[in-house]
């Protein structure tokens, strides 16, 4: 039986309380996986879905639907884009950071990381059990600390959890030591996705809908300073990973 554990338990559990510099080998850590893991690692929704997203709100994205390319599965190394820093996916649970940023991964040829993933490693805990035992500020506190130390450790790719961005201490970290993409989904999108799975906490005993759609108006306006947008589409996973790669090769410069 797992033992609850008190926040300051929690932030001394598994080096949480971490000196950034300290020498940490996270490679190949994209294929660990363990039942009930993120489930946006699952087939992306298949139905067709449109923007905008939620009623009365809308953004420009630097990427629109209209200027995605054909899907190309080849690798785009790393170096060809001049990346001198990682890519960090964000968004709301169920927009497909996990299943897009391993793709992406692949195909930049860079190491994948997952900040829950991580987290549950490094503590024996479920996302779920953490929140249920520490509370959200103590475990938004670990989670600032874990994206802080793998910002640090080389260029990657590193899926988010949904909070992490909402952050400002974070939120300004990643500004200056990394490359935002923030996967923006429908609503439709976003509740099919997260219906597959009972490990969302804060989705627990909810209306998802109407909790997705809080969050949604909640946190997009923040998401929105990441430096990118791609629409994170309800189709194929390789199409979003397609938009993202775009948007990369246009943020760098780099023409088709």
């Amino acid at each position: 039986m797992r033992q609850a554990v008190g926040r300051d338990r929690f932030l001394d559990l598994a080096g949480w309380r971490w000196n950034i510099d300290a020498p940490q080998h996270h490679e190949g850590d994209g294929e660990k996986r363990h039942d009930g893991g993120n489930d946006d690692e699952d087939d992306l929704h298949r139905i067709p879905g449109q923007l905008p997203i939620a009623d009365g709100f809308v953004i420009n994205s630097p990427v629109s639907l209209s200027q995605t390319i054909q899907p190309r599965p080849e690798s785009v190394p790393a170096e060809h884009l001049n990346l001198d820093r990682p890519v960090i996916l964000v968004g709301l649970m169920g927009a497909g950071k996990t299943r897009v940023g391993r793709r992406l991964a692949e195909r930049l040829g860079l190491p994948f990381l997952d900040i829950d993933i991580e987290i549950e490693t490094e503590t024996g805990k479920t996302i779920t059990e953490l929140f249920s035992q520490i509370g959200e500020p103590a475990f938004r506190e670990g989670e600032r600390r874990m994206i802080a130390r793998l910002m640090h450790n080389g260029i990657s790719v590193i899926a988010t959890g949904g909070g992490a961005f909402m952050d400002p201490q974070t939120r300004a970290n990643i500004r200056d030591h990394a490359l935002s993409v923030w996967l923006r989904a429908d609503l439709d999108t976003l509740v099919a996705r997260t219906a597959r799975s009972q490990r969302r906490p804060l989705l627990q005993g909810l209306d998802r809908a109407a909790k997705l759609s809080e969050l949604m108006t909640l946190r997009y306006p923040i998401y929105a300073e990441a430096h990118l947008t791609v629409d994170s589409f309800p189709g194929p996973v390789e199409q979003t990973v397609d938009a993202v790669l775009a948007a990369l090769r246009l943020h760098c410069g780099i023409k088709e």
